[in-house]
């Protein structure tokens, strides 16, 4: 787990661990060390992501992560010394489902490591599934070429990052019509205060449920106020929005250049 985290998304980590461990000792049942391994393995292909870096197992994480695994009866536990776990294929599935999942919240880096899972392991899941006798519905067999199809995922993942670049891109047009404005106004000598009760109207944010602009700007200290409405305001899109849309720009590209080459 990662220090001081417990994110959906570091479990991506231990399932993709999972099903490595599925590929190479699913008839002769795992201990808690060889999950360890693969997870290691994993970590060390993803060395230079800046996440990975800060993952840190624990033992008693790792024995609580396999034993939620039994809850939900994706394992068996034969209680040795060590225990020995086995896997229910009925539930595999499942398990696939969840290590492709894909979500706003994840690092980049698992982005990656799905589309790696996918391109590279897709033809052998399927065959050993197939000579493990593991039946499949027809809905489950169209299910898994959906969930294992590296073209799908990049494709969503592009969609969703051009979403992104398209709210930040919005939200820094909207901020720039605020900043004209409140030059604008304070230039004929208005209060700062009257100037952010004309902006809630106007161009309300998005915490204004939470605590009117115009409130908000009464506990700013007066020397600030004016600031907040220009300059600073400014300077957050320069050192915070901009920077941030730069970088899923060059995300973007790199995904677009996957592409290219899927």
């Amino acid at each position: 787990m990662r220090k001081g985290s417990t994110g959906n998304q570091y479990i991506k980590l231990f399932y993709s661990a999972i099903i490595a461990t599925w590929l190479n000792r699913e008839e002769k049942g795992f201990r808690q060390k060889d999950v360890r391994f693969y997870l290691d393995l994993i970590l060390d292909w993803m060395e230079s992501a800046p996440f990975a870096k800060n993952v840190v197992i624990q033992n008693t994480q790792m024995m609580r992560f396999l034993e939620q695994l039994v809850e939900k009866q994706w394992l068996t536990k034969k209680n040795q010394n060590p225990p020995v776990y086995f896997f229910n294929n009925k539930h595999f599935m499942e398990l696939i489902r969840e290590t492709l999942s894909t979500s706003e919240n994840d690092p980049y880096e698992v982005f990656f490591l799905q589309f790696h899972l996918a391109s590279v392991y897709r033809e052998s899941l399927s065959e050993m599934l197939f000579i493990r006798g593991v039946e499949l519905s027809r809905g489950q067999k169209i299910d898994i070429e959906h969930l294992l199809n590296e073209k799908f995922l990049l494709r969503n993942q592009i969609e969703r990052i051009e979403l992104e670049i398209k709210k930040i891109s919005l939200r820094q047009n909207e901020i720039s019509k605020m900043i004209n404005f409140s030059k604008e106004e304070l230039s004929k000598n208005s209060d700062a205060i009257e100037v952010a009760k004309k902006l809630e109207t106007k161009y309300p944010y998005q915490l204004q449920y939470q605590k009117s602009m115009s409130k908000a700007f009464l506990e700013i200290h007066p020397k600030l106020r004016s600031l907040e409405l220009t300059l600073h305001s400014e300077k957050r899109m320069m050192t915070l929005w901009s920077p941030m849309e730069n970088y899923l720009r060059a995300y973007l590209s790199t995904l677009e250049s996957m592409q290219q080459q899927t």
